[in-house]
């Protein structure tokens, strides 16, 4: 588990768990006014927004997150390998 806070205020708790009773790779960031909620192990991604003057009940809107299904480390050593055979220069510099 890791707790991060940035100057500007954004607040980041990654966990990741290999020996536990259940798997889990999740990382939420935290603002002012809302938080996300990533989990890579399903994947899926939440964002969950504070309704000004909202009673208690209610006071926080849900919001399910497209996500993109894939491979992005595969995919990028792919594209980076491509790249080197063709003789070009990657596209991911660094």
């Amino acid at each position: 588990h890791a707790h991060m806070v940035f100057d500007d205020g954004c607040t980041v708790n990654l966990t990741a768990s290999r020996i536990s009773a259940k798997a889990e790779r999740r990382m939420r960031l935290f603002q002012q006014d809302r938080y996300f909620s990533i989990d890579f192990a399903v994947p899926a991604a939440r964002e969950y927004v504070a309704v000004p003057g909202a009673a208690t009940e209610g006071r926080v809107r849900e919001e399910v997150l497209d996500v993109r299904k894939g491979d992005e480390l595969h995919a990028e050593i792919e594209a980076f390998l491509a790249a080197v055979l063709a003789g070009e220069a990657p596209p991911i510099s660094g």
